[in-house]
């Protein structure tokens, strides 16, 4: 029994619903799914139809309780023993998809299922994050296939009810990105290993370039926050920006990086929105982005001292 899972912000996922309910029931399955919106700003009408598919209903809330209480919300509406938690900008390419899952509804494994781009971004003013897909996301899905304890996802994972229960995601997160980051860790502690197999879907949802870089940088400073509480002291063993950073601190390279990254802004924003964006500059944008809010965060402390 599988209830398969999807939070809804600011998109019509009736065609992914639709192609999942078909499959489900080819498969012979008993199951739900479970559309929740999360207070969107746009929303679509189509999104409603989802209630007049078996087994499939569209719940919406009002206001936006953000990416972490969300996917607790569905857990807590879901019946079935299973979790099957899907991003709503996802579409299928495979029609053994839940067939593929099916295996592992017996087990108590969590299994991720990866994520896969289309062949070329659908224009100019969308290359980055599809390059940044293909280039990073899609090689790191072919090694962590291969390992257990690696990068934690929630594009695509099944997961045991009573697995999720005891590990829920933290909710204290209310800011853009790495809900799936602690809750990968979460995993780890509680000693429940993962697997990543090859069952993935394609992430449909490409942000425009300006779009996908506002949304790096509140990513960026939602890990200096979550790292400045104390609270997560993991993270900085666990993410490679703040071991970059904290090696760039040591020797004492913070200035020169900072600076070079308030002159060269305008150049790199220039060529990460071009039709071959380099993710090495990508790189050196989000490490300059960081040590420039690094340094205001330590002057608004020292600020705050003073008063």
């Amino acid at each position: 029994m599988l209830s398969i899972l999807i939070p809804v912000y600011n998109y019509n996922c009736f065609s992914l619903v639709n192609s999942l309910q078909q499959l489900a029931l080819a498969a012979g399955l008993t199951f739900e799914i479970i559309a929740m919106d999360d207070g969107s700003s746009v929303k679509y009408a189509e999104n409603e139809k989802i209630n007049q598919l078996a087994n499939c209903k569209f719940i919406c809330h009002n206001i936006n309780i953000g990416r972490a209480a969300i996917r607790n919300h569905l857990g807590d509406a879901a019946s079935y023993d299973h979790f099957l938690f899907i991003d709503c900008d996802a579409s299928i390419c495979s029609g053994q998809f839940i067939q593929n899952y099916i295996p592992y509804l017996n087990t108590n494994q969590i299994v991720c299922g990866g994520c896969t781009y289309a062949s070329a971004p659908k224009d100019a003013l969308h290359s980055l994050r599809w390059k940044y897909g293909i280039t990073r996301e899609g090689k790191d899905a072919i090694k962590k296939q291969k390992t257990t304890f690696n990068s934690f996802t929630t594009f695509n994972f099944l997961i045991p009810k009573s697995v999720f229960d005891n590990i829920r995601f933290d909710e204290s997160i209310t800011t853009y990105g790495h809900e799936d980051t602690l809750f990968g860790h979460e995993l780890r502690t509680h000693l429940q290993p993962y697997i990543h197999i090859n069952n993935p879907l394609i992430h449909d949802g490409i942000e425009d370039n300006e779009t996908f870089i506002r949304k790096t940088e509140e990513s960026i400073i939602s890990l200096l926050s979550l790292s400045k509480t104390g609270k997560y002291p993991f993270l900085k063993k666990d993410s490679k920006l703040l071991l970059t950073y904290e090696f760039i601190a040591h020797y004492k390279l913070c200035f020169l990086i900072r600076y070079l990254f308030r002159f060269c802004k305008p150049l790199l924003i220039k060529q990460l929105s071009s039709t071959n964006p380099s993710m090495r500059l990508f790189d050196f944008y989000k490490i300059g982005f960081l040590c420039s809010i690094r340094r205001e965060s330590v002057i608004m402390s020292f600020n705050a001292m003073d008063h």
